[in-house]
């Protein structure tokens, strides 16, 4: 108890800052006065406690109080507005509206479209006659460019579609909606054309134009990066120098995330340390040029302090997004550390810059960007030292050095700072992302260098003389280009076993990992020892989850349709660990992939590394186009397909990749068993328009030709089934029907995503399910299902779940009874009625 009273009390600050996060991240569980009764009562405790020398239980009062204290900042920091007049409250549905308000900021054009921030000022919703006020940050979209003369700023009059957002309730996937409250976004909507925006005229006052004038100039930096540079070279230079990716496409930015170098691109920590040393260089030169400062003054505090009001510019031009604020809060504790002369207390002004961080924005905390730059610069603190030591054990002799010497033992020690910091932060970039950079380390000592030291410092130089010498700022920016041009032809994506993908750690792996690290590089004698052998045992499970080392004792199965969107995908865990995709498609565009950021990371998130087989129904895209990732890394035996050729050189695609994998590619036949194992059975019902039942329908291009010839799958295990129909029309119902002992089934999957075409009623009283599950999206709502599927479904008998609001519906079962739930901690209940 004391070596722990003093541990923490020497680093009081960090413990705080420790039990501060804990509380926030508990906020969401805890009743809503508890919080700020806790915070006040043990402060009073604590006052209580140092006054009778009580500095134990002081100390652990303390720790109580910064942990109540989070949990009252979290409590309402991810909850939706309450203010009635919010624009989040003035709409519960898509709905078209007239929007007056401001231009905060402007997203350049990536392709598909530009993407503009508006604070509301007053709304008119269809249906209502005179505009109201309101507030609250929109984000809308518009296809095509943005109008030249609006600006930000400028207050502009806009016709868009509004909604609330939604996204995916998968687990693994990217939680949009969270992204979007992060940054105080409640509402987004789309422009449908540059004709529904207008510019509204309105006085211009000095305060007004010197809020926006920032994002401007960023915006004016952009233009002329774009006009002085190739769009790939200007691309990165957007990105490293005022934070706007927009203008890298996807290709690049898997090259930089295949080479471990993607936080290259989000302006950080680093960025701001280089452009403050490249800063302060200058200053103390320039300082130094006066004997009387040199007489009067610390000139290295002078100098710190004299960054700071370029160190503010630079975080207003590079957009003030929260990565580059959390970086300039470092910054500035850094800097202030210096002065205070306090500079070597590095954990402890990590701590303040925490708490400066999540004091203003408390939802950072669940942002991955946030824990990846603490957990980094902490790693870098702790481990890089050791690995230092490690490699150049004769660092510390005395005597001069030859430049050889000094340039090896430069790249050694920048080595070990890149090698710590991805030691450090493999967990959490395995847990959010499955996939680490084994070229990483290497990778950064080559690029960092030439991005951000030679590129960024004649970037940073060029942006003021972009509006007093043009001509001389394109010189800057050319110059500075050589660097990413080089960094571009040696990006190091492609190598074999560059990349491990793997699946996510649970939390307790997480936490085992860290603890034995810092054990292992702390501790002395047989507890080092034993941290050693508890972190290979914690990388051993990382690389082979307990569910696939244990998955050969399972005796159930599971049916999970998962949440895509407006497509369809379906797992298939049967006894004994066989794993089976049904279909894996949905939304598709050149930064979005259902297989790559959607069905992939939900299996790595169940621990799940290999697929024994693959069926596709048919092949229409929202039903395949994720399965190319799913053969790359989960690697399957066999692609069943149904024999179609496909209307779209997509699928032709998907069959060579098959082929060069060595994937087994097979056409049922007839009523044939495809899989077989521990009592369940996954099998086709002929289907006599399906080409392997020599159905005519096939060959034809138009949609219905291509959904009646697709395979119908049926799942059996004891007396549970499930019936898996793709997007047959009525027509294939009406033959499929002939035969309905070989339809009846437990659970059914709407064909056609509920559609009005199919879902006809003989077809549902054949199969007569229990339970019927849509897989649609919600941006389709108005189309699928069909509004009168629900009541058909009822009349049969049938409980109707959609997973645009139940999430991923998984049904578990021992061939005798099943277990419901849905994907999103919703009760099934609660499911059903969201559904009707």
């Amino acid at each position: 108890m004391n070596r722990a009273f003093l541990l923490i009390s020497k680093n009081l600050l960090c413990a705080a800052a420790c039990a501060f996060i804990t509380g926030i991240s508990a906020s969401s569980f805890l009743p809503p006065l508890l919080p700020g009764f806790g915070s006040i009562a043990f402060a009073v405790l604590a006052a209580a406690f140092l006054r009778f020398d009580r500095k134990i239980g002081a100390t652990v009062l303390i720790m109580l109080f910064f942990g109540s204290l989070g949990a009252l900042y979290g409590s309402d920091c991810r909850r939706p507005p309450s203010d009635p007049s919010h624009i989040y409250n003035r709409m519960d549905m898509k709905t078209e509206a007239v929007v007056l308000g401001t231009v905060v900021s402007l997203q350049a054009s990536d392709g598909e479209g530009c993407r503009a921030e508006i604070n509301t000022e007053a709304v008119m919703i269809k249906g209502e006659d005179d505009l109201t006020r309101t507030s609250g940050r929109i984000s809308l979209n518009l296809k095509g460019a943005w109008p030249k003369d609006i600006l930000p700023g400028d207050q502009v009059l806009v016709r868009a579609g509004l909604n609330r957002p939604s996204g995916l309730q998968t687990a693994g996937s990217f939680n949009y909606v969270q992204f979007l409250a992060e940054r105080d976004i409640w509402i987004t909507g789309r422009i449908d054309s540059p004709l529904f925006i207008h510019k509204m005229p309105s006085a211009s006052f000095f305060g007004h134009g010197l809020r926006y004038a920032a994002e401007r100039a960023r915006m004016q930096i952009g233009q002329t990066i774009d006009a002085t540079l190739a769009p790939q070279e200007a691309g990165i230079y957007r990105a490293v120098l005022i934070g706007d990716r927009s203008g890298i496409d996807s290709d690049l930015q898997e090259k930089f995330k295949g080479s471990g170098c993607m936080h290259i691109l989000a302006i950080s920590g680093l960025h701001m340390s280089i452009i403050g040393l490249f800063l302060f260089t200058i200053f103390y030169w320039l300082l130094r040029r006066s004997p009387w400062l040199i007489l009067h003054c610390d000139v290295k505090k002078a100098a710190a302090v004299a960054c700071v009001p370029p160190l503010c510019l630079y975080t207003l031009l590079a957009g003030s997004n929260t990565p580059v604020l959390r970086s300039l809060i470092m910054s500035l504790v850094v800097i202030a550390a210096l002065c205070v002369n306090r500079p070597k207390s590095l954990f402890a002004t990590l701590s303040m810059a925490l708490f400066c961080l999540l004091v203003w924005r408390p939802p950072s905390v669940f942002s991955v960007s946030f824990q990846l730059t603490f957990v980094a610069v902490a790693s870098i603190a702790m481990i890089s030292p050791f690995l230092t030591r490690l490699l150049l054990p004769d660092q510390e002799q005395e005597g001069p050095q030859s430049l050889f010497v000094r340039i090896k033992n430069w790249i050694i020690a920048a080595l070990a700072v890149s090698v710590a910091a991805t030691l450090g932060t493999t967990p959490l970039l395995l847990f959010s992302f499955n996939r680490i950079s084994l070229i990483g380390p290497l990778a950064n000592l080559i690029l960092e260098p030439l991005i951000c030291l030679w590129s960024l410092s004649f970037g940073f130089l060029a942006c003021p003389f972009i509006f007093l010498w043009p001509s001389l700022a394109s010189v800057f920016l050319k110059i500075g280009s050589l660097g990413l041009v080089v960094a571009g032809k040696i990006l190091f994506d492609g190598f074999p076993w560059a990349n491990l993908w793997l699946p996510a750690p649970s939390p307790l792996l997480v936490a085992l990992y860290y603890m034995s690290l810092v054990a292992l590089l702390f501790a002395r004698g047989n507890l080092r020892r034993l941290a050693g052998a508890v972190l290979m045992v914690t990388l051993l499970f990382f690389w082979l989850p307990p569910a696939e080392l244990f998955k050969g004792r399972i005796r159930d199965s599971r049916i999970t349709v998962i949440d895509v969107g407006q497509g369809s995908a379906n797992l298939l865990e049967l006894p004994g660990g066989k794993r089976v995709l049904i279909d894996t498609g949905g939304p598709s565009s050149p930064r979005f992939n259902v297989g790559a950021q959607v069905v992939g990371p939900f299996l790595w998130k169940k621990g799940i590394v290999g697929i024994d087989a693959v069926i596709i129904s048919h092949p229409d895209a929202d039903h395949y186009n994720g399965i190319p990732f799913i053969l790359k890394h989960f690697r399957p035996e066999i692609l069943w397909i149904n024999g179609s050729a496909g209307h779209d050189s997509g699928y032709a695609e998907l069959l060579g990749l098959a082929k060069k994998l060595g994937v087994d590619v097979r056409v049922p036949t007839g009523d044939e068993i495809l899989i077989r194992a521990g009592g369940a059975v996954i099998s086709v019902i002929e289907n006599p328009l399906s080409p392997g039942s020599g159905g005519q329908a096939a060959p034809g291009r138009d949609g219905p030709a291509i959904n009646d010839a697709g395979l119908v799958v049926k799942f059996s295990h004891g007396r549970i089934s499930a019936l898996f129909p793709g997007d047959i029309t009525k027509r294939a119902e009406a033959l499929l029907v002939l035969r309905p002992d070989m339809l009846k089934s437990t659970v059914l999957l709407a064909p056609h995503h509920g559609s009005s075409t199919s879902n006809s009623a003989p077809f549902l009283e054949a199969v007569h399910p229990e339970l019927l599950v849509v897989s649609a999206g919600a941006s389709f709502g108005h189309i699928f299902p069909a509004r009168d599927l629900a009541q058909r479904a009822a009349g049969c008998g049938a409980k109707m779940l959609i997973t645009a609001r139940a999430g991923c519906v998984t049904v578990r079962t021992d061939g005798r009874t099943c277990l419901l739930a849905s994907g999103n901690g919703i009760s099934l209940d609660e499911a059903i009625s969201l559904s009707q």
